[in-house]
């Protein structure tokens, strides 16, 4: 790694990065990594101001970050900062090079944060897999309503590690703050409120009805969308006030028209289809 700044040295120094820090975060960290199958887990707390503090489940991934000087926020639309949602960097945008990066140096793939907005700052709770995109999608999904339990528990037995390191917070260097550019101008913006935004592939999936035959109907492509959402066929019957038996036909019905074994695979079969279809467009 290139010789650090005197302000990255600083940052090192600071109890984020402790050894004491790192047992605690591990001791915390391990029973989820265990239950939830993540290789790494990050808390960051971004202020305002600029300033921010941050906590790992790894050394070598704190180091890589901050001696990187690497964004250490999500990459996602100023506009969508006054929520609660989750994001998953597409491996092919902003986040491009430091998804190899991690995949190099750390077999994880892929990576989803869960963001939550508060007043003077947001937190970031992300959790790093070892699966491709398309793979850990569907698995983020499915545990979605797990995860954010998680992230509250998190934040409850962390509490006193949180204040501690938000005491001694850093300010960050001028290419680890936060940049929200490139994607605030995208005309679906508001769809980027849905709980999981998947940048640009999530609009393919429901522009590829035209080359689905038999087309999804109107029904089951309202119960795709709760499904990326993470709700459960129970869920899904009350939101769309059917019986829970219409929902599973539904389901059984796009299962057929999209050839997938399981409920769980349909997500991922309409990524991996809406790549496909983009990457033939291209040619």
């Amino acid at each position: 790694m290139r010789k650090l700044s005197d302000d990255l040295i600083q940052i090192f120094r600071k109890q984020s990065f402790c050894k004491q820090t790192f047992l605690d975060m591990k001791e915390i960290c391990d029973p989820a990594a265990t239950e939830f199958g993540f290789l790494f887990f990050e808390y960051a707390r971004v202020y305002d101001d600029g300033t921010a503090c941050i906590l790992y489940s790894d050394p070598d991934i704190a180091n890589y970050v901050v001696s990187k000087e690497l964004h250490i926020s999500a990459h996602v639309p100023e506009q969508i900062l006054d929520t609660e949602f989750w994001f998953m960097p597409d491996a092919n945008g902003p986040y491009s090079q430091v998804v190899k990066d991690i995949k190099c140096l750390f077999n994880s793939s892929s990576v989803a944060n869960y963001i939550r907005r508060h007043v003077g700052f947001y937190e970031m709770f992300s959790f790093w897999r070892e699966e491709d995109q398309s793979v850990a999608l569907n698995k983020f999904i499915n545990m979605k309503e797990s995860l954010e339990l998680y992230c509250n528990q998190f934040a409850s037995q962390a509490s006193k590690l949180i204040l501690s390191v938000n005491q001694d917070r850093f300010k960050l260097t001028e290419a680890m703050l936060p940049n929200f550019q490139g994607l605030s101008s995208d005309k679906n913006i508001n769809a980027a409120k849905l709980p999981f935004y998947l940048e640009k592939v999530r609009y393919e999936i429901f522009k590829l009805n035209n080359y689905i035959y038999p087309k999804l109907s109107i029904q089951e492509l309202k119960c795709i969308y709760f499904l990326m959402e993470g709700k459960t066929a129970t869920n899904i019957a009350d939101l769309l006030n059917l019986s829970l038996r219409t929902v599973e036909m539904h389901l059984n019905s796009i299962k057929l028209k999209l050839n997938c074994q399981k409920k769980s695979d349909i997500i991922g079969t309409l990524i991996n289809l809406a790549k496909n279809r983009s990457g033939s467009m291209q040619k």
